[in-house]
């Protein structure tokens, strides 16, 4: 399974694959087991010659194309699935223009629209997916973690934000943080009407 692992990444991810990612997901072929799975982390991305900001960046690419996760067991493994690969549709060619959706909205203030923004910074390109800490958002927004914690529940309530339903962790962390999707509701205010989930699965 790990001989295959750099071709799979080069393959599934192809312009998105950049040296980072080809380093880390080398790092983690040589440190899988027969059954691609990783009796430990620590170190991963040193051994891969990146910086803790740079290879969480690698990870998150890798992780988010459905290539490596952490299983139930704890243990972080190879996982080449099928999964399909997603795009921006319903008129939303990017994560760019979702915010342009959210800033047109009337429903919202604009305390959670710096939210959305910062989040929307962070989104998979492909999947319209983020997962940020709490701590993380507050410290690029100046603010206290309840303070943005309010907020993103109510992009939340209101439906521009839904969680589905999966966990995201940076390996050797025992902290996980829920993995969003940025959605575009139906909305009273008028303003904007594309609707639906801007990321929705091919075929």
């Amino acid at each position: 399974m790990s001989a295959g692992f750099g071709a799979a990444v080069r393959d599934r991810l192809g312009d998105q694959a950049t040296p980072d990612v080809i380093a880390l997901a080398t790092a983690i072929s040589e440190r899988a087991e027969d059954d691609g799975s990783l009796a430990r982390t620590k170190g991963l991305f040193s051994e891969a010659g990146l910086s803790h900001p740079e290879g969480a960046v690698a990870l998150g690419v890798i992780r988010d194309a459905g290539l490596f996760g952490q299983g139930e067991d704890g243990r972080w493994r190879i996982e080449v699935s099928a999964e399909p690969r997603f795009e921006w549709d319903r008129g939303l060619q990017s994560a760019k223009e979702w915010s342009l959706e959210l800033a047109a909205c009337r429903e919202i203030g604009p305390t959670a629209k710096l939210v959305g923004w910062v989040l929307r910074e962070y989104a998979h390109t492909e999947t319209g997916t983020v997962y940020l800490s709490s701590g993380r958002l507050a410290a690029d927004l100046g603010r206290n973690e309840d303070n943005v914690k309010t907020y993103r529940e109510k992009l939340q309530t209101a439906g521009w934000l839904e969680w589905t339903g999966e966990y995201r962790y940076h390996p050797g962390s025992p902290n996980r943080m829920k993995l969003w999707r940025l959605t575009v509701p139906d909305c009273p205010c008028g303003h904007h009407g594309r609707g639906g989930n801007p990321a929705e699965p091919r075929g």
